[in-house]
């Protein structure tokens, strides 16, 4: 039986294995000038600030050759839908795209579609196609490992929470008003993502309520089109409810991707969370104040999953459009931008994602079990340096600047190993 809790305790890092305005968009997106090499994409808002913060460095770069560069256009209605619009082959939708003298944080520029549909040249969703209700990879499309995303319960930085349990949560997103959990109880406050978002039926798996089932804004169990329809949205919903007013940012909850969320620290805060049966909360990272997602990487922090990119391939299994192929090996460090020197790698890890070959630990599908993961090229001092601007494992060029428990040289610091077949360096 689920028994509601007026307190929720904060774990120590175990090491341990309102709605944004619409934008303008009149131009088409074909007549974007200055765009060499369009790609596009439909999927989740979860990985839109990832996307944003590689395309805005690739766009104010000045070096290389802008003519071999790839202009990304992106839409994101949530993780299902978008990737429903894959599967038909075309989208109807707004696009957002980035442009040289843009910001990570400034509003992004908006493009129609095409009449009749814009053709998509992949998708991407925090989840697998098996977690979506028409779970169809149809014949000739791959199914490509992304990066790690998580999903953060958040409140607003006045609130005087620090960790929220998922008995609480059920109660509040199961129930909404009627739940009586202090201080939610009121429930203008409470704002949640439709059931077809990434966010929605993974945080629902780790609470026991079905994504269709939360109650928020609209009653949006049976209009799905009242959520929230952003991971940003949500923070302009928390913020612009709450304004300066304490008891009203006390009343404030959400949950968003991770990555948006590390780009927007300053306007809302994450909650640690405690899953059913733990005694206490529990960061994505080590604390409060840190990027390093050592809990996520060491599989103690339970909201999280690794992202998927779809798009067409040949009978080989690899990309048809090389550009495609080219943007998914960003990701993993395998591959880098044409006609720049902007390493996308690096700019995963600054958004908030966390590489493969980061984790300690992986899991079974999106929410199945996790098991102990040692992966082919570790990159543990690389990730910490980036995210979190410091690490204890030292610099390299070459495995012979390496010694002693970490002789292999990978993404520029020492590791344990590397497995035959990767590369040094």
């Amino acid at each position: 039986m689920l028994v509601k809790r007026n307190y929720q305790l904060a774990c120590a890092l175990t090491l341990s294995g309102v709605f944004a305005p619409t934008l303008a968009h009149a131009i088409p997106c074909d007549d974007v000038p200055n765009a060499p090499n369009k790609i596009f994409g439909s999927g989740g808002s979860a990985v839109t600030a990832t996307i944003r913060r590689i395309a805005v460095a690739i766009a104010n770069d000045t070096t290389g050759d802008p003519a071999e560069r790839t202009t990304i256009f992106y839409t994101d209605p949530n993780a299902c839908d978008g990737y429903g619009d894959f599967v038909t082959g075309t989208s109807t939708r707004v696009f957002k795209y980035w442009v040289a003298g843009a910001t990570a944080s400034e509003t992004d520029k908006t493009c129609e579609a095409r009449i009749g549909g814009q053709p998509l040249d992949f998708a991407h969703m925090g989840n697998a196609a098996d977690f979506c209700a028409n779970p169809v990879v149809p014949d000739g499309v791959g199914d490509f490992a992304a990066p790690i995303q998580t999903v953060n319960v958040v409140t607003h930085p006045l609130s005087n929470e620090t960790s929220i349990s998922a008995e609480a949560l059920y109660f509040i997103f199961g129930y909404g008003k009627a739940g009586t959990v202090s201080p939610w109880s009121d429930g203008t406050g409470v704002f949640v993502r439709q059931s077809t978002s990434f966010v929605t039926p993974l945080l629902g798996y780790h609470i026991d309520v079905p994504a269709t089932a939360f109650v928020g804004p609209g009653k949006w169990a049976t209009d799905n089109a009242s959520a929230v329809g952003t991971n940003p949205n949500v923070i302009t919903a928390i913020t612009t409810y709450a304004g300066g007013d304490e008891a009203k940012a006390a009343q404030t909850l959400g949950y968003i991707s991770g990555s948006t969320a590390d780009t927007r620290r300053a306007d809302i805060k994450t909650l640690a969370f405690q899953g059913f049966g733990a005694s206490c909360g529990v960061y994505p990272d080590s604390d409060a104040t840190s990027f390093d997602k050592l809990n996520v990487r060491y599989g103690k922090y339970p909201l999280w999953a690794q992202g998927h990119y779809f798009t067409k391939v040949k009978a080989n299994g690899e990309p048809e459009n090389p550009l495609v192929a080219n943007l998914i090996g960003w990701f993993d460090g395998s591959t880098k931008p044409a006609g720049t020197s902007v390493n996308a790698f690096d700019q995963t890890i600054k958004a908030g994602d966390i590489p493969a070959c980061a984790m300690s630990a992986l899991r079974e599908g999106t929410v199945g079990a996790f098991y102990s993961y040692a992966p082919p090229k570790p990159c543990n001092g690389r990730f910490e340096f980036v995210a979190n601007g410091s690490t204890d494992h030292d610099e390299c060029e070459t495995d012979d600047e390496c010694s002693g428990d970490t002789p292999s040289c990978n993404f520029g610091f020492c590791e344990a190993y590397r497995a035959d077949g990767q590369e040094e360096g």
